[in-house]
């Protein structure tokens, strides 16, 4: 058990610094720095979600109800994805775990392609025939889905480089020879 925890050790201080005189491309976070990166996150979760919910399809002016109905649904998905991530993050400050990391990591990244497409069924639809009342209108949303992509990405960055980190070092500990006996 001792031998597990000094690998485990060594692995977490080996792996933010430099190997062969190359930086390494992943870092652990601290706790104190998840802690922080973990509530930043859930500030911008309950921003997010606030901004999706408030895109009015009546505003938009659709033709076609079933454009209407689709883009309802994927408020709908971003926000269940929102929960998700959410609870992962909740359930990361109680215990950390790979496990929990992998998943947050997934959500995140379903969050953010379900952004990315409810960008452009607004965009698409309602940019190009909008006339010049609508603009004030649409373009709200529009931006501020644009910006909750553009914020996400550093996050999601800083979440892999984390994930990254905390397999390796669990790599590590994996393929440690067994002691002898």
């Amino acid at each position: 058990m001792l031998r597990v925890l000094v690998l485990s050790a060594v692995a977490l201080i080996a792996f933010p610094m430099t190997v062969d005189s190359q930086e390494q491309p992943f870092h652990a976070m601290t706790k104190e720095e998840f802690a922080t990166f973990s509530d930043s996150l859930n500030a911008d979760l309950i921003r997010w979600k606030l901004l999706i919910s408030q895109i009015d399809v009546t505003e938009l002016h659709l033709i076609d109800y079933g454009e209407g109905k689709q883009i309802e649904s994927f408020q709908s998905i971003c926000s269940q994805e929102l929960d998700q991530i959410q609870f992962d993050l909740s359930t990361l400050k109680q215990q950390h775990s790979i496990t929990f990391l992998i998943s947050l990591l997934a959500h995140t990244d379903d969050f953010h392609h379900s952004v990315d497409i409810l960008e452009g069924m607004i965009g698409i639809r309602a940019f190009p025939d909008r006339t010049a009342q609508d603009y004030p209108k649409t373009r709200k949303w529009a931006d501020g889905l644009q910006g909750i992509g553009k914020a996400l990405y550093p996050q999601r960055k800083r979440l892999l480089d984390h994930s990254l980190a905390v397999a390796m070092a669990a790599d590590v500990i994996l393929s440690a020879p067994s002691p002898c006996h």
